[in-house]
């Protein structure tokens, strides 16, 4: 019964903060995940950090990342795009699981993962996730609002490629500016 009280109560404790308007701030919580991690996941395999986060997420504590399920979703559709990209830029870093997933299923080499987030302890804890899984090379990170990521949005411009987005952690849609680069791309809820 305890395995399901816990995360239980740990969705509550973040749905207070949440509500509080708390999100950004950390209570330690990211902190235990990585710790979690570090322990448990072959260091330079992204799909057993990926496990690692889904099973402490599902038996210690909850957190607000895509999942095994949703993750199978976003994979599917960036192989519908009609060419691999050479870019992906992702609204909303957290503690890096979709950072993960994306830059692990990258087909070009040289392809990045553009990550944006205005929580710099966020940011701290998904760069060491990321690097524990191997991955650093295929990851930029911009620690700053939207609004505010001009380079991200002329680099993503210039190499022509495609938004992938999701909703933002509050539950809003994600209003990117409308481009022509953007338009050319996967660009949605979800």
């Amino acid at each position: 019964m305890s395995h399901i009280v816990k995360p239980v109560f740990s969705y509550l404790m973040f749905a207070v903060d949440l509500i509080k308007g708390r999100y950004h701030s950390s209570n330690g919580r990211e902190a235990r995940l990585l710790e979690h991690v570090k322990k448990v996941a072959e260091a330079g395999n992204p799909q057993a950090v990926l496990d690692a986060i889904d099973q402490y997420a599902h038996s210690q504590e909850f957190f607000m990342n895509v999942g095994d399920d949703k993750g199978k979703i976003l994979l599917q559709e960036m192989d519908k795009l009609p060419a691999p990209p050479k870019a992906v830029l992702e609204l909303g870093t957290y503690c890096g699981y979709s950072t993960i997933l994306l830059a692990a299923h990258l087909k070009d080499p040289s392809a990045k993962v553009y990550t944006i987030d205005i929580c710099e302890e966020n940011v701290q804890i998904a760069k060491q996730m990321i690097a524990h899984a191997g991955l650093t090379d295929k990851v930029v990170h911009v620690v700053k609002p939207l609004d505010q990521a001009v380079e991200v949005r002329d680099l993503v411009h210039v190499v022509g490629t495609a938004c992938i987005c999701r909703p933002s952690s509050n539950g809003k849609a994600c209003n990117l500016p409308r481009s022509s680069s953007c338009e050319a791309g996967v660009l949605g809820r979800g």
